[in-house]
């Protein structure tokens, strides 16, 4: 009842969105708020550019710059931050988003073809070799595996 309340009340939010971003694509509402509880597009854009420039500052310090670098969002969701990442990070960075939701990994490959994306597990081990990544980020994955383990037991 809550998502539909929510859809409700964003549908003129939507529609203007829509209309100044006609090629920004966007996930299927359901999966948006599974992921942060509510499919509000100019939030879903803005917050996630806004957090791909804050996790560039991050990896400048830690990382060579005009080096080829891995980047994973483990626990990517669809794809919010981790579209920006590129735009962010600049045309040497591979990167890559991880999520254990299937129809999320359905979508953002289809829909964000320029990173690989890939289906995990809830529990360890992910598919990459060890040290295969330069920069690893996450962001909610343990609000949202805290949420889970409460609903399945």
């Amino acid at each position: 009842m809550r998502y539909l309340v929510t859809v409700a009340k964003l549908y003129r939010k939507t529609r203007l969105f829509r209309s100044l971003n006609p090629n920004f694509k966007v996930p299927p509402k359901a999966l948006a708020y599974d992921a942060y509880s509510a499919p509000d597009w100019d939030f879903y854009k803005k917050s996630g550019i806004q957090t791909a420039a804050f996790l560039l500052n991050v990896a400048q310090r830690y990382l060579p710059r005009d080096v080829a670098t891995r980047v994973l969002e483990w626990g990517c969701g669809p794809a919010r931050v981790v579209r920006h990442i590129p735009s962010a990070f600049g045309p040497k960075a591979e990167v890559y988003g991880s999520d254990y939701n299937p129809e999320t990994i359905q979508w953002c490959t289809q829909a964000i073809p320029e990173i690989r994306f890939n289906l995990n597990g809830l529990l360890p081990p992910l598919t990459f070799p060890d040290g295969f990544f330069d920069f690893v980020y996450s962001i909610s994955v343990f609000t949202t595996f805290q949420n889970l383990s409460s609903i399945n037991g």
